[in-house]
């Protein structure tokens, strides 16, 4: 700045750097009469902004001092059914359930507000990459379903070509698959939680709904050989090991995939398998309170 005292207040808060950021040239009168002339930003590599702004503010040569802030969109996506995800964002709005009817639909609402997964938060940097791929182990997705973006995939289950969500137990593969990324901001359905993602479905289930770990297997590999970024498993079983599966999981650890499956329904201290796989992500719910 030329003034020597100030210069080393700046230097003492480790600024290394200022610049007049600002020139407004539509009204000059009316940026000189606000003072947009009169402002700079200091910048260093070493700078705690908040200590120095307290520090400068208090120092009479300078009029007012303050951190460049910043600012983050609200990301509120528009998809209908989105306010009733108390994951993404929870402001206590489920309804307790209702043992009588087997359902949330009479219910006092409960809940903590603001235990969630601060998804509009990430959300503020986008919804994640079409050319990010998750495959979903599973009892298939619906090829049809108008809110997810799909590549192909294989059925392992029945050992041909359509990954459809259409055996004797159908739903669970979908639902996961609009958990992960059902597409967000359009007018329609659930918001996923990477919804700019796409979902290769890898169907693990045989037409009568059962998951053999010889499907899950070859799905493992598949995926890995097919570009899966990720692999989501929401499937287990109550052992803690599997000398056949402990292979595929390690070549698709190896080949760079992240590998996530579910802990377990059973409230218990048990993890189930994979999930307790050393090189798999174990992940657990909890409720909305």
């Amino acid at each position: 700045t030329g003034l020597a005292d100030l210069d080393a207040a700046l230097a003492s808060v480790g600024v290394e750097r200022m610049a007049r950021p600002y020139q407004p040239r539509g009204d000059p009168a009316l940026a000189r009469s606000l003072g947009a002339d009169r402002w700079y930003i200091f910048e260093g590599g070493a700078v705690d902004a908040a200590q120095a702004a307290r520090s400068l503010a208090a120092n009479p040569r300078v009029e007012r001092a303050t951190v460049d802030w910043r600012a983050f969109l609200a990301a509120v996506p528009n998809d209908p059914m989105y306010p009733d995800q108390w994951g993404h964002n929870n402001t206590a709005q489920l309804l307790s359930y209702d043992w009588a009817t087997y359902s949330h639909e009479n219910g006092e609402p409960v809940g903590t507000v603001g235990f969630d997964a601060n998804a509009e938060a990430a959300w503020d940097v986008g919804y994640g990459d079409s050319g990010v791929i998750i495959a979903i182990l599973d009892s298939g997705v619906d090829v049809d379903h108008p809110d997810l973006r799909l590549i192909s995939g294989y059925d392992f289950g029945d050992n041909d070509s359509n990954p459809d969500d259409n055996s004797a137990s159908p739903g669970h593969g979908t639902a996961c698959a609009g958990v992960a990324a059902a597409m967000v901001g359009n007018n329609l359905g659930v918001a996923g939680i990477a919804g700019g993602c796409s979902i290769m479905p890898v169907k693990v289930a045989d037409s009568a709904g059962s998951m053999y770990f010889s499907a899950i297997q070859s799905g493992l590999y598949w995926a890995a050989d097919n570009g899966a970024d990720i692999i989501s498993m929401s499937l287990g079983a109550a052992i803690s090991s599997d000398p056949a599966t402990d292979a595929a999981l390690q070549y698709a650890y190896n080949a760079g995939v992240t590998l996530l499956a579910a802990t377990g329904n059973e409230n218990a201290s048990a993890i189930s398998y994979p999930a307790v796989h050393d090189v798999v992500i174990g992940v657990g719910a909890a409720s909305p309170c």
